[in-house]
C-alpha cells in the first residue's frame, strides 16, 4: 500500500469516527431534552388536577361569575392537549410553540380566577381553598424549575445542532432546532 492510500484510509476512519461520535451526541442530546420535558410533564399534569380542585371548590362560590369558571377550565385542559401533544414530540419547536402560547393563556385565566378569590371574603377563609392554593403555588414553583431545567437543555441540543460541521449532520438524520418553554 502506498503512503496516499494510507493516509485515504486513515482520514475516512477519521471522519467516520467523528460522524458517529457527532450523531450520537445529538441523539444523547435528543434523549436529554426528552428527560427535561418528561419533568416538565410531570409537574403540568399535577397542576392540571390541582387546578381541577381549586375550580371545584371556588365554583359554589363564584356561581355570579361562571364565565370566569369556564374560562379557566377551558384553559386548563387547552393547555393539557397542548402538553399531551409536546410529549408525543418533545423536539418539535411548532407542539413547543403551542405549548407556550396554551400556558400563557391559562396563566391569564388564573391570575382572574386568583383576583375573584381574593376578593370574597367567603373564600378567602375557606381552609380546603387556602390548602389548594398552596399546593398550586408549591407546583408553579417546581414547574418553573422542570421548565428551566428544559430550556437549558434545549439550548444545549440546539447548540449541537446549529453548529459546524455537526449542522450537515442533523440535517442528513433529521435534527432540528428544538423550541423552548
Amino acid at each position: 500500500m502506498s503512503t496516499s492510500q494510507i493516509a485515504a484510509i486513515g482520514a475516512a476512519l477519521v471522519l467516520m469516527f467523528w460522524t458517529l461520535g457527532a450523531y450520537n451526541r445529538l441523539v444523547r442530546l435528543r434523549q436529554a431534552l426528552a428527560a427535561a420535558f418528561a419533568k416538565v410533564d410531570d409537574q403540568l399534569k399535577q397542576r392540571h388536577e390541582l387546578l381541577a380542585e381549586l375550580i371545584a371548590a371556588a365554583a359554589a362560590e363564584l356561581a355570579d361569575t361562571p364565565e370566569a369558571i369556564a374560562a379557566i377550565d377551558a384553559a386548563r385542559r387547552q393547555a393539557r392537549i397542548a402538553a399531551d401533544h409536546a410529549a408525543y414530540r418533545s423536539v418539535n419547536a411548532g407542539r413547543m410553540a403551542s405549548l407556550a402560547l396554551a400556558e400563557q393563556v391559562l396563566h391569564t385565566a388564573l391570575s382572574r380566577l386568583i383576583t375573584l378569590v381574593k376578593a370574597r371574603p367567603a373564600l378567602k377563609g375557606d381552609p380546603r381553598l387556602r390548602e389548594v392554593m398552596k399546593s398550586l403555588s408549591s407546583s408553579q414553583q417546581r414547574l418553573a424549575t422542570a421548565r428551566e431545567t428544559f430550556n437549558d437543555a434545549v439550548l444545549d441540543y440546539n447548540q449541537s445542532v446549529r453548529q459546524f460541521p455537526t449542522r450537515l449532520l442533523a440535517a442528513i438524520f433529521g435534527f432540528r432546532v428544538a423550541g423552548k418553554l
